[in-house]
C-alpha cells in the first residue's frame, strides 16, 4: 500500500466514524450493520458473545 493509499483511508475511516457517532441509534446500527453486534443488540459470537446454543465461544 502507498503512503497516498494509507492517507486516503485514513480520511475515509475518520469520516465513517464521524458518521456513526452521530447520534446513539446511528452508532448502534453502525455496529449491528458492521456485524459487531446482532439485531437483538448482543455481542456477536465472533467478538465474544454467546452462540445460537447459548455458549461462549472458544477463543482458540
Amino acid at each position: 500500500m502507498t503512503d497516498k493509499q494509507r492517507e486516503a483511508l485514513k480520511l475515509l475511516l475518520r469520516d465513517h466514524a464521524r458518521r456513526s457517532a452521530v447520534d446513539r441509534e446511528t452508532a448502534r446500527q453502525s455496529l449491528i450493520d458492521e456485524g459487531i453486534y446482532t439485531q437483538d443488540g448482543e455481542l456477536a459470537p465472533e467478538f465474544g458473545g454467546k452462540t445460537a446454543e447459548g455458549a461462549q465461544p472458544s477463543l482458540t
